[in-house]
């Protein structure tokens, strides 16, 4: 053991002997003061620093104990005229003392200097918005004629800090005290003789950043009725004080027809003309810029129709086209949940366009008759209680509705409709939720129902009228013959062996007696393989043939029905694919003209198909328009006087936000007449 020493030894803490650094940051040496001394210090230590000092001629003048180290002191009259050295003094926890250079100052003699400094705030500009919470940089331009010593910040008369230094950078704290809160922002410069000049901005304190109006009004797309004005409805920021709007005739608003500064949110825009208008909007606050422009809407008023297309709002359904009193055309249809009717004049200008049976869900117009009393009867349909009520209803050629029937019972569904005789209608309707049925009915003037048969029988294993959505037709025969061309009907047994058939009938016109019934395609197999028939379209031809036209599987077909309605040829239309045909005519010479629409690359993609064939089937010329559309796609067709086709057709439904009916024309050898805009 050795004496005199320690057995379990501790090393000494190592003592801090390091004194801290210190240094006076303004005035700077040999600067020349007077009224006014702004002393700005730097102190560091490795530990921490506890005091700072100042002394001048070695006496102690002002301590603090907290950063920043900055000073405030008004010298005394009689140092005014004579020099004196500034130094400061800086202590760590351990006791150790730093302390800085000696810095001259020379305390100049009275009236030495009278001129301010000059200074102005950069940044933020008075009335500017802020966002909070941030941080706000406070930028000052500050100058003097001699020596500037300090710049100071005071927010709502409450100093927030300062610079000695330029470049004159100020942060401040913007706080969250309210939404659209404002702020008083005071900078004084002081120069070394006591001079000072101040500068002053107010701003604007928001919580969020300015957001674009949000229009209400009109609904985008809307079709407004003509009107001397539009009222045009807008929800903006709480704080706006300015809306600026513009209106016009083209979606990049190159032609302007309003450009207005508002401090309402609503504006009677006074219409020049009808047509389509977009318009859209942007915002200003207090102390902000201009926000930018929010959504772009649009509007018609008046017919959104432009020769062509026909926008609307909503998918479509139903679809019906007649020749006007006057060479003008009305076409039926449907608008959200509303029937249709478009009018159009002999130019093809639209007139006028209603809407009907506003109580009912996806209305639409399947039927238009003008019989001899030259007021139009229109057949239409309309979901109500899980029925499918028809509706018959007449209106003037200007569009007022005169009368309205509906007949709510075993759900019919309207497919065709004749004008018979006199003012007669001969509707033929599918009962919806039962498919293996076919509706014959006749209404008379007045809209009351003469008679009505059922037609098919969808307990036999052959000849029933229906199946699905296929496409159907009712035309005139001889006499009081009525000619219904019926889709295909399918039953099934136990083993889901399947039939489907498809052909013509014929009943009689005075109380829808059947006459005779014809298959024209059959097959039968498994469900699975049962090829797609349809008997789509029928003409009544002078020698009392039948001419009918639809599809067996991807084939287009042509039979021709013997007079005695017990025989039948058959051709292939070669050069075509099978469509699901709308209409059919027969031109002057004998050729057919048909349209229809058929599936073209997946379920969202329909093209509208014309086409011409003779009548032993051979393919004239083919014209097809494809267009985005869903299963709610319907396409209809008339001649007129022989030299013009009109195609009109809808497209719509589960692939298409919006709908869209369209109207094109060509001559008998398949020019597109259609004026465009």
């Amino acid at each position: 053991t050795l004496l005199g020493c320690d057995r379990n030894p501790e090393t000494p803490a190592e003592q801090d002997v390091l004194p801290p650094n210190v240094e006076i940051l303004t005035p700077p040496d040999s600067a020349t003061v007077r009224a006014y001394l702004h002393i700005d210090v730097a102190a560091s230590d490795a530990n921490s620093v506890v005091r700072v000092a100042i002394d001048l001629d070695g006496a102690t003048l002002l301590e603090d104990e907290d950063a920043p180290y900055q000073f405030d002191w008004t010298p005394p009259s009689q140092l005014y005229g004579t020099l004196h050295l500034l130094r400061a003094r800086a202590w760590d926890a351990a006791g150790n003392e730093g302390l800085s250079a000696p810095n001259r100052l020379y305390f100049a003699p009275a009236g030495w200097d009278t001129l301010p400094p000059q200074v102005a705030i950069l940044a933020p500009a008075d009335s500017m918005e802020l966002i909070a919470p941030s941080t706000a940089t406070v930028q000052v331009d500050a100058s003097d004629n001699d020596t500037l010593i300090y710049v100071a910040l005071d927010v709502d008369g409450v100093s927030v800090g300062g610079s000695g230094t330029p470049p004159f950078f100020i942060s401040w704290e913007v706080p969250s005290d309210g939404d659209g809160a404002t702020h008083d922002l005071v900078v004084t410069a002081h120069d070394a003789a006591g001079n000072t000049a101040a500068d002053s901005a107010r701003v604007y304190v928001y919580l969020s950043e300015l957001a674009a109006p949000i229009p209400i009004a009109p609904e985008e797309n809307a079709i407004l009725p003509e009107a001397e004005a539009v009222a045009l409805i807008w929800s903006g920021d709480a704080h706006a004080d300015r809306f600026r709007l513009q209106v016009a005739v083209d979606p990049g608003f190159t032609t302007l027809q309003l450009d207005s500064l508002l401090t309402l949110d609503t504006c009677e825009f006074p219409v020049p003309s009808t047509g389509r208008f977009y318009w859209r909007l942007r915002a200003r606050r207090p102390g902000s810029d201009w926000s930018s422009w929010g959504e772009v809407r649009s509007f018609y008023l008046g017919i959104p129709f432009d020769g062509e297309f026909l926008q609307l709002p909503e998918p479509t359904s139903g679809l019906a086209i007649a020749e006007r009193p006057g060479g003008g055309l009305l076409i039926g249809g449907s608008r959200g949940d509303d029937a249709l009717l478009l009018a159009l004049t002999a130019t093809g200008d639209p007139e006028w366009m209603e809407s009907y049976l506003p109580s009912f869900l996806d209305a639409g117009v399947y039927g238009l008759a003008l019989p001899a009393d030259g007021v139009w009867r229109v057949v239409a349909a309309g979901f109500s209680a899980w029925q499918t009520p028809l509706h018959v209803f007449s209106v003037s050629d200007a569009g007022v509705e005169l009368s309205l029937n509906t007949y709510s019972s075993e759900y019919p569904h309207p497919v065709a409709v004749l004008t018979l005789g006199g003012t007669d209608l001969l509707v033929l309707s599918e009962a919806v939720f039962s498919t293996s049925y076919y509706y014959l009915a006749r209404v008379d003037e007045d809209g009351a129902l003469l008679w009505r048969k059922q037609v098919g029988n969808g307990e036999n294993y052959t000849n029933s009228y229906s199946h699905g959505d296929d496409a159907y037709d009712l035309v005139s025969g001889q006499g009081d013959e009525l000619i219904v061309a019926w889709g295909a009907g399918s039953s099934y047994d136990y083993d889901s062996q399947c039939l489907v058939t498809t052909g013509c009938a014929g009943f009689s016109s005075a109380d829808g007696a059947e006459l005779w019934s014809l298959t024209l395609a059959s097959d039968d197999g498994y469900y699975s393989s049962c090829t797609s028939l349809s008997v789509d379209q029928c003409v009544h031809l002078e020698d009392d043939t039948i001419l009918c036209a639809g599809h067996v599987g991807d084939e287009l077909r042509l039979w021709a029905v013997a007079p005695d309605r017990q025989s039948f040829t058959q051709a292939t239309v070669l050069g075509t694919s099978a469509a699901r045909l709308g209409a059919m005519e027969r031109l002057p010479g004998g050729d057919l003209i048909a349209a229809g629409e058929r599936e073209r690359e997946g379920g969202c993609v329909r093209e509208a198909v014309l086409m011409r064939i003779s009548p032993s089937g051979e393919l004239v010329w083919e014209r097809d328009f494809a267009e985005s559309g869903g299963r709610d796609a319907f396409v209809d067709m008339m001649v007129r006087a022989g030299t013009e086709i009109v195609v009109v057709g809808t497209w719509g439904g589960d692939c298409l936000s919006g709908g869209k009916l369209w109207v094109r024309r060509f001559d008998p050898a398949g020019n597109d007449l259609t004026p465009r805009q």
